[in-house]
């Protein structure tokens, strides 16, 4: 059996701070809002999920347009498929895709419809499978994956992994890979074919 290579979404495989600019930039134009304004009052749109917190998209959308996430999304789609969310290392899920040692799998805390909307947008990883979560990482794979063992990528630390788990931390930006008490850092995917 395969071991499970979890990969975390928001700002280890999607470049999200720069995705919400640009969405809320696009609902300006077609809706004919104040984007920046809703970008200013984000944090008044996130719910709190024990020490966890989310972006309600959907919610903030409806209210500032008027009409549900999908119909919005329906008229955005094509503006934003010409862009690229995507960090440029992620092209190297296809070697470890390729090696078919490991099962590669997102793994996303958030609203289900906006992780899966940024995904969709995504092609490169949009058929991949992926869990959208309200619940801590290491809690779902504990009870759902638990005797698999494998890596999980993220951007925020997991340190309560089940056995046979491997905590990666990706830092963006920094310069170094490095070992601390055991944990992995690394600043791009290119070193994760290196840890396999």
């Amino acid at each position: 059996m395969s071991k499970i290579l979890f990969l975390d979404l928001d700002r280890t495989l999607f470049d999200t701070p720069r995705f919400i600019r640009v969405v809320w930039q696009t609902i300006g134009r077609v809706y004919n809002v104040d984007g920046e304004q809703q970008l200013a009052v984000i944090l008044d749109w996130y719910r709190q999920v024990g020490k966890l917190r989310y972006y309600m998209f959907e919610e903030h959308v409806q209210h500032v347009v008027g009409q549900n996430a999908d119909e919005v999304a329906a008229k955005i789609r094509p503006l934003l498929a010409k862009q690229n969310f995507l960090y440029d290392d992620t092209t190297e899920i296809k070697k470890w895709q390729a090696r078919g040692d490991y099962s590669v799998r997102i793994l996303s805390f958030g609203g289900e419809w906006f992780q899966k909307f940024k995904i969709s947008l995504s092609p490169a990883i949009a058929t991949m499978p992926a869990d959208v979560i309200l619940e801590s990482k290491s809690d779902f794979i504990a009870r759902e994956f638990s005797g698999d063992g494998g890596f999980l990528v993220d951007d925020k630390r997991n340190p309560h992994l089940p056995r046979g788990f491997t905590e990666v931390l990706i830092q963006r930006g920094v310069l170094q890979k490095s070992k601390r008490n055991g944990l992995i850092v690394i600043n791009s995917f290119i070193e994760v074919t290196e840890i396999l």
